[in-house]
């Protein structure tokens, strides 16, 4: 059953409301469903873990109970209807398909909906497959079923320079995410913010104290941002030590004070940077659809605005400006 029957809405188990069309119910489920994939798939250590994630989040969206994941080397060992290809993008390595009991023409009106949402669910298990098979996981996910974890910085014993930040992921995994994340707030007319933030004098740090303190630095203040953040966000370190934290749903008012919070936050640890005081952060943000009409502007903007905040002196958080009216009408 796709979702149990709502008497006050007129929708039954089909997914479609009594005039036969897609029922704003089934959309909510669906982003739902997206929401919560994305998050088990942030939390996997390991390529079967990925993989179950997978086709556990298709059976869920096609109703069925026989979808399943085929890897690329045992394509034709398992029967089914090939119903999704696994690959971050047309051209990319493939992993492997998803493969269902039943073809998707079954489901209807639904069919072409379930299409593309399966495709979402093979892409991002693509991307964050290819960023198992360049850089495999040593730390266990920050969060358990959206339940978040406080996470300490980790000690000096056990510190490995370049090593994965607990609760917070790569640019890879960023980049395969972030566009579900945008194309779902487009779909359902929602908002989605972004904060860009850096540590302040990093670079003072690296020559002062050697790159090794100032990478230990960024992995605490990312283990700060990690734990401060709800379940339904993420945070991503950049190739450059800046860290993205991601914030569905949220508007502009809502990004600046978490970045209030997220600044304030590491003002206050002064255990953070232990040789020297003052550790300070800046941190610019967006929101789309109000300082960005695409994708590629929300990030621009974003990046701006922390330019403009490290240009202000630092330990500041600073707001990309609002669309002009000419701009937003183009949304």
């Amino acid at each position: 059953m796709f979702f149990e029957i709502d008497p006050r809405s007129g929708v039954g188990a089909n997914g479609r409301s009594e005039t036969g069309s897609a029922s704003p119910s089934v959309e909510v489920w669906v982003g739902d469903l997206m929401d919560d994939f994305v998050r088990e798939i942030a939390g996997a250590v390991d390529a079967p873990a990925i993989e179950r994630t997978l086709a556990s989040a298709a059976r869920r969206l096609m109703g069925t109970g026989l979808t399943r994941f085929v890897p690329l080397q045992k394509r034709g060992l398992f029967p089914g209807v090939e119903v999704a290809v696994v690959a971050a993008r047309p051209g990319a390595r493939i992993w492997g398909w998803l493969v269902a009991d039943e073809p998707l023409e079954r489901l209807d009106e639904r069919a072409g909906m379930v299409r593309r949402r399966l495709e979402a669910l093979g892409r991002t298990a693509a991307g964050a497959l290819d960023r198992l098979a360049k850089a495999p996981r040593v730390d266990p996910p920050a969060s358990v079923r959206g339940v978040r974890l406080r996470v300490d910085p980790p000690a000096s014993s056990s510190f490995v320079a370049g090593a994965p930040i607990p609760g917070v992921h790569d640019e890879t995994f960023l980049h395969a995410v972030l566009p579900l994340f945008f194309n779902q707030a487009q779909r359902y007319s929602e908002s989605l913010a972004l904060l860009c933030v850096a540590v302040d004098r990093i670079d003072g740090i690296r020559a002062l104290l050697g790159a090794d303190q100032a990478d230990r630095t960024t992995r605490s203040v990312g283990c700060e941002v990690a734990s401060r953040i709800r379940s339904s966000d993420f945070a991503a370190r950049l190739d450059d030590g800046r860290l993205v934290v991601v914030l569905p749903r949220a508007e502009i008012d809502d990004a600046l004070a978490v970045a209030g919070k997220l600044r304030r936050a590491v003002a206050e640890r002064a255990d953070l940077l232990s040789d020297a005081p003052g550790l300070t952060v800046s941190i610019g943000a967006a929101a789309y659809p109000s300082r960005a009409s695409d994708l590629a502007g929300l990030r621009a903007a974003a990046l701006s605005a922390l330019s403009s905040a490290r240009a202000l002196g630092g330990d500041r958080v600073e707001p990309a400006p609002a669309l002009t009216p000419s701009l937003a009408l183009c949304r």
